[in-house]
């Protein structure tokens, strides 16, 4: 994959849904939260449906998001085996919440290989279930070795042996009767994982790029692929300047921009300094100009890019319903009989 594209899933999820623009604005918030703010913790949710975990904006079972992950990794030829520890890993939790349900969940998951362009730090996933589902933390591990991975686990007394690979830690998650607050704090004290401030610079970012945040979804959901590239490249490169410039610079610039042409992000979009390729950092998700899968990739957004899929001998293998508009991805070699989504007849292979 080549370095055009970004970290978190972009395009062409198409339901019109306030839900929907809910995800593809969370899925970007995230992403700009972790590889250019660098916030020490983000927060997530997730639902639950009986005793099996959702998401909470589309009711879609985790398990069935992980599935499709693996699945279109595959389809790519990329390797999915932090894919399937994590798929094993969201099974065994909710067995584990069943058992346990007033514990704290705790998920490990250490960095990715530097080759396939993970940035040198992991995460610790730390919740507890609540009336709605269950409110997970992740907090940030800079410079984290296996060694510290398996001493927290030490020190949070889980039976077993040391774990050699990060895929042991993303495949056993556990549910152990501490509070969650005191776990977040031992395994920020092992890490040495500190507050940066960058959590309220976050925040301030959101109000003050609010429009083009909503720019963007709309773009998502309607926009040509080069429309979605162009959005993308602007919002990271606004986002670095604020960042770099502060906030009293960028708001005169914002404000700039939009007097200058309607809807907000269509006037730098136009502008070359804006509409460019930002530069590449490291994070979770591979390098920011690749879309790799997330350290838990079923907490991103379900919408997926037609362009990155392979052909076969009937054709792409990703394809809109011309009824629904909904994206289809059919298995390799083989035609579909009715839409994935709508369940219409009149689906087509292009």
């Amino acid at each position: 994959m080549g370095k055009e594209t970004l970290a978190f899933n972009e395009q062409f999820y198409r339901k019109e849904t306030s839900s929907i623009d809910k995800v593809i604005e969370n899925d970007l918030v995230s992403y700009l939260g972790e590889y250019r703010f660098q916030v020490p913790t983000y927060d997530y949710r997730m639902g639950l449906q009986g005793n099996k975990l959702t998401d909470p904006n589309t009711g879609e079972l985790m398990a069935q998001k992980a599935k499709k992950t693996i699945f279109q990794r595959q389809l790519k030829g990329l390797k999915s085996g932090r894919e399937e520890a994590e798929l094993i890993g969201l099974l065994r939790l909710e067995q584990k919440l069943l058992e346990n349900p007033f514990g704290t969940a705790v998920w490990l998951s250490p960095k990715g290989l530097e080759e396939e362009g993970y940035g040198d730090y992991g995460f610790a996933y730390v919740g507890k279930r609540d009336k709605d589902g269950i409110a997970l933390t992740a907090v940030r591990l800079n410079g984290s070795t296996l060694n510290q991975f398996n001493e927290v686990k030490r020190v949070l007394n889980i039976e077993g042996s040391e774990f050699k690979t990060a895929e042991d830690f993303l495949a056993n998650p556990w549910v152990i009767k501490k509070p969650a607050d005191n776990v977040k704090e031992i395994i920020k004290k092992q890490f040495d994982a500190k507050d940066n401030g960058a959590g309220d610079k976050l925040e301030r970012a959101k109000n003050i790029f609010a429009g083009h945040f909503k720019d963007f979804v709309e773009i998502v959901k309607h926009g040509s692929e080069e429309a979605i590239k162009k959005a993308r490249n602007v919002i990271e490169n606004l986002v670095i300047e604020f960042i770099r410039n502060g906030e009293e610079n960028t708001r005169e610039n914002i404000v700039f921009l939009s007097n200058f042409r309607a809807p907000v992000l269509g006037a730098a979009m136009e502008m070359k300094e804006y509409n460019k390729q930002p530069e590449v950092v490291m994070g979770s998700c591979g390098a920011s100009g690749k879309t790799e899968s997330s350290n838990l990739s079923f907490l991103k957004s379900s919408y997926t890019s037609t362009s990155s899929l392979d052909s076969d001998e009937f054709g792409s293998l990703a394809f809109k319903c011309p009824v629904c508009g909904v994206v289809n991805v059919r298995p390799r070699g083989e035609l579909l009989s009715a839409c994935q989504h709508c369940n219409s007849s009149e689906v087509m292979c292009e």
